[in-house]
């Protein structure tokens, strides 16, 4: 739960930015349960952090993706 106002950040891998990175995902740490899919793509995590918080903002380096949302 957060209060309006309040903010909420994080990190984590997302899918199609780097195909090497996503071939060790898929045939690495997917089978060894380390990351399960479905995975977010750069847009979809634009799209569901923008439409659940009066702001969101999110960077991504490589294959991984760091948001700020505020409630």
């Amino acid at each position: 739960m957060l209060k309006p106002g309040g903010t909420f950040c994080g990190c984590f891998y997302i899918e199609g930015e780097k195909a090497r990175t996503d071939w060790f995902i898929k045939n690495l740490y997917v089978p060894k349960g380390f990351f399960t899919p479905p995975f977010e793509t750069q847009e979809s995590l634009r799209t569901r952090l923008s439409a659940l918080y009066a702001s969101a903002r999110v960077q991504c380096f490589n294959s991984i993706a760091c948001f700020t949302c505020v409630k």
